[in-house]
């Protein structure tokens, strides 16, 4: 019994680091304010449930729903032709379906307001974000024992990403925003793809299909974790023209994604009057001008200074090049392709949020790397073992205290600078002058491209 759970306690601790976030949200209690759940980009990826199944007003025009003075149930946006609509798409609303469903039997059964937007909806949309990133954490498990790395190793890399990184935070804190589902999402489309290549089965190029439709559905950048799929296994880079995909695999994911994006074609005609939807023209990728430096170590929201653990990919993938050579490529690639992008994007500080949150999705993958590295450690000697562990833990625990600065107002959402940020290291509360000595980004010459 003692070695059996040797060697399953990494499952054990999927569950451990689950009711970790449980207990952050349980503590938080933000299900009592709506403000705090459905709030920011969650209007847009949630509406689409109550207006479609609780007011049948997909088009949100039978009242401005309003329930308080400057307070609206529903956000769209008012496009330059002068039609409103949600400004994000479906695909949130299919993961948040099964706790919306649960929480308006809930909310008939107890006399709450069967509105969308009470207590029973607000709870239900937290605990959706805590059962995906639990999934995600499995098979962020199931992925590293397909590539036959030890209880142990797993169980280090797993403290690492789930409590080590900024998606504890959107797990926990930050809860139900669109970046704990599309880690799930990653983990689940890679440990498919790692499937499929080894036996061609039609469920896992089904899965692969459905989860890639899904995160381009949510994020349309995510389209670039295709050439994970099909970089996968590359020997050279020299061979890259060379892979062939069998025609079944490309037809099964073309039906796929087209089932997938008929509903959100249909909701654009429906409000927007095109089927290809709408867009502002002052919103913007500036591909010759991706912020690097800020975007990775500045600290307005450098994705190093807030998830320092990720360092930890540069030397796992030097060493991830004989450990797991099939993903040699397609890891570095997809990293850098996205990361280029993301920090393309004209708000590339993403607004008010924690770290570079944008980037969580790619944490699937960079697991590999990680836990390449954390092989490494391990065997090393005990000084360099137990620094390493060490030093982990520290940053973990650096991680989770952010998350409650961040909670607090006293790590702010996009205005830190380095000043402000080891002024404030260590203490939740505010210091003096907080407020004062932030340094606030201008969006209006960001939209400009002056960044």
């Amino acid at each position: 019994m003692v070695n059996l759970f040797k060697r399953r306690f990494s499952l054990v601790l999927v569950f451990i680091i689950s009711l970790i976030a449980l207990l952050v949200v349980m503590n938080l209690k933000k299900w009592r304010y709506d403000e705090k759940v459905i709030a920011y980009d969650v209007h847009a990826f949630y509406g689409y449930l109550p207006a479609k199944y609780i007011f049948d007003d997909l088009k949100v025009e039978k009242s401005d729903y309003k329930y308080a003075e400057g307070q609206y149930w529903f956000w769209l946006k008012q496009y330059d032709s002068g039609k409103k609509a949600f400004d994000k798409t479906y695909g949130l609303s299919i993961m948040y379906a099964p706790f919306f469903a649960i929480a308006h039997q809930v909310a008939k059964n107890f006399d709450y307001p069967l509105t969308g937007f009470s207590e029973p909806y607000l709870f239900f949309l937290l605990l959706s974000a805590l059962f995906y990133f639990f999934l995600g954490l499995l098979y962020l498990r199931k992925l590293l024992l397909h590539y036959n790395f030890s209880d142990t190793e797993i169980s280090i890399t797993l403290l690492i990403i789930g409590l080590g990184t900024n998606l504890f935070c959107y797990a926990s804190q930050s809860a139900p925003l669109s970046e704990v589902y599309l880690f799930a999402l990653s983990a689940l489309f890679a440990y498919a793809t790692a499937k499929w290549h080894m036996n061609r089965k039609l469920k896992s190029i089904i899965i692969v299909s459905a989860t890639l439709s899904l995160m381009i559905l949510i994020h349309l950048p995510l389209m670039i974790f295709a050439l994970f799929f099909i970089l996968y296994d590359l020997k050279n880079i020299t061979e890259i023209g060379t892979k062939k995909i069998p025609v079944y695999a490309l037809l099964i994911f073309a039906v796929i994604f087209i089932a997938v994006w008929i509903p959100q074609f249909k909701y654009w005609k429906l409000t927007l009057g095109s089927y290809l939807g709408a867009s502002d023209n002052y919103e913007h990728y500036y591909f010759l001008k991706p912020v690097f430096w800020k975007g990775l170590f500045g600290f307005q929201k450098g994705w190093f200074i807030y998830t320092p653990l990720l360092l930890l990919i540069f030397p796992g993938i030097y060493f991830m090049r004989k450990r797991v050579p099939e993903l040699k490529w397609s890891v570095s690639i997809v990293t850098l392709l996205f990361v280029y992008i993301t920090l393309s994007w004209w708000n590339w500080w993403y607004g008010g949020s924690f770290g570079q949150k944008s980037l969580i999705p790619l944490y699937s993958i960079l697991a590999i790397p990680v836990a390449c590295l954390v092989s490494k450690a391990l065997v090393k000697g005990v000084a360099i073992k137990y620094s390493f562990i060490i030093t982990t833990t520290s940053f973990i625990l650096l991680n989770i205290f952010q998350t409650y600065q961040f909670e607090n107002g006293s790590l702010h959402g996009d205005a830190m600078n380095s000043k402000v940020y080891f002024k404030q290291f260590g203490k939740l509360d505010k210091i003096e002058k907080f407020e004062e000595q932030l340094s606030f980004p201008n969006y209006d010459e960001a939209k400009k491209g002056n960044r």
